[in-house]
């Protein structure tokens, strides 16, 4: 299995399934996989993926993917392959709120949160969601 990107939401989805007895390669193109997360968690993360036995590969570029082949390029020119069953793809969120128009002309309070606004991880909408409710 190949998971492309390395950030938190990749790097979790990689060590559930190296729990579940799978060979996991992360990919990432950046040169450090987690920095979103914060220092001591990310440090727990990572021990815990090198433990499993996680192959990670930091400053990667995909370059295609075909059937069974993920084929790749290192910073440093190499380039290679990696043969996989299974393909998970993490590599980045956007924000959706087209229907925003339709509900404010249905009801009187809306009250925007999370992605709708920007794309974020969860505890930022949670934290928007209780800043909001304890002012409804």
């Amino acid at each position: 299995m190949v998971v492309i990107g390395g950030g938190s939401a990749g790097c979790e989805i990689a060590y559930e399934l190296t729990d579940q007895k799978r060979s996991v390669t992360i990919s990432e193109q950046l040169p450090e996989l987690a920095t979103d997360l914060f220092s001591a968690n990310r440090d727990m993360l990572l021990e815990l993926l090198k433990v499993k036995g996680a192959h990670i590969m930091t400053n990667c570029q995909i370059e295609k993917v075909i059937p069974g082949i993920v084929i790749y390029q290192l910073l440093d020119g190499i380039r290679g392959e990696v043969k996989t069953d299974s393909i998970v793809l993490a590599i980045g969120r956007r924000s959706v709120n087209t229907l925003l128009p339709q509900i404010n002309e249905l009801v009187n309070e809306v009250h925007v949160i999370g992605d709708c606004i920007a794309s974020r991880k969860v505890i930022d909408a949670m934290w928007e969601a209780y800043k909001k409710a304890i002012k409804v």
